[in-house]
């Protein structure tokens, strides 16, 4: 009886969820990396946009070229949001209650000028979610970022990006890590088409990860993206993506499929002011014992966010 007792709790340990797949869909919200097609306004950018107005779909866009001599900024960003969630994360498997969430992120960036139209592209961050779920788990994570861009004017302003990354994620408390992984990041971005009104960028990444702890939990991945801005009026935008990508464990022979998607009604209500409200898809498809990381979760709420500048 004590064989067969052992036997089932080390089966239930061996298929319950891993630290990182039941949480990684809520880190995505609000955007967790750099969108290098969409900062030129943060950016050491060569050229000033023209404001929007009614007439710009006869007129094209309009791009003034003037000689750009100041310093790149260091960005401090904070966002606060309040999210419902249909799939809360907890400690057994990935199929939780609805619960409320309550996300903060707090960031630094910096994308100084470097040497032959390369920039820097350095960051530190942590985001807080906490759920009002007894049930759920809370997390913390934790990303450094150190790595370089480059627009290609020969491959008609393609985006090549390459970065260090590294990852941590606690559960309720910071000095207690449940996951942390390095990772080396390299990917393209291209704005596909441009209106006065209309964005449509796409993207391709591939992560190689050095070291992960659980050593289980190590793997690289694939991720194609795509996203679409459409401008409503000067300061109120929305903005579309989905995403896919393909993680490839190094144990096990694990493979994952995410697919991702959201719609977010944007309200620029001050240079470096925004709110919005938001719906997030997520759905992530596992070849794990007993469908243990599958999981599927609409999520949607409001929130606001603000930048300074030095």
């Amino acid at each position: 009886m004590k064989r067969i007792l052992t036997l089932a709790i080390a089966f239930h340990s061996a298929v319950q969820a891993d630290a990182i797949t039941p949480v990684q869909r809520f880190f995505g919200m609000g955007g967790q990396f750099p969108d290098y097609a969409n900062e030129s306004e943060t950016a050491d950018s060569p050229y000033d946009q023209a404001p929007f107005s009614p007439a710009d779909s006869d007129l094209g866009v309009q791009e003034i070229l003037t000689p750009y001599s100041g310093k790149s900024p260091i960005l401090l960003h904070f966002a606060t949001a309040i999210y419902r969630t249909d799939n809360a994360p907890t400690a057994l498997n990935t199929v939780g209650e609805s619960s409320w969430i309550w996300s903060n992120r707090l960031s630094a960036s910096w994308r100084p000028r470097l040497i032959y139209g390369w920039f820097g592209d350095f960051g530190i961050g942590q985001e807080i979610l906490r759920f009002d779920r007894s049930s759920a788990l809370d997390y913390e994570k934790f990303i450094l970022r150190l790595g370089a861009s480059k627009t290609i004017p020969e491959l008609d302003d393609l985006i090549f990006y390459s970065r260090y990354e590294y990852q941590r994620i606690t559960t309720g408390s910071l000095s207690d890590g449940d996951y942390n992984a390095h990772r080396l990041r390299a990917g393209i971005e291209k704005t596909l088409w441009a209106t006065p009104r209309h964005q449509l960028n796409a993207g391709a990444n591939i992560a190689y990860e050095l070291s992960a702890r659980p050593e289980s939990l190590e793997r690289n991945e694939y991720t194609l993206e795509l996203s679409h801005r459409y401008a409503i009026s000067e300061n109120l935008y929305t903005f579309t993506t989905i995403q896919a990508s393909y993680f490839d464990y190094d144990e096990n022979a694990r493979t994952d499929w995410y697919y991702g998607a959201s719609l977010q009604l944007v309200w620029q209500f001050a240079t470096d002011a925004t709110a919005h409200i938001s719906l997030f898809y997520d759905q992530n498809n596992s070849d794990s014992p007993l469908d243990t990381n599958d999981y599927k979760s609409f999520t949607g709420g409001i929130g606001a966010g603000i930048t300074y500048r030095f």
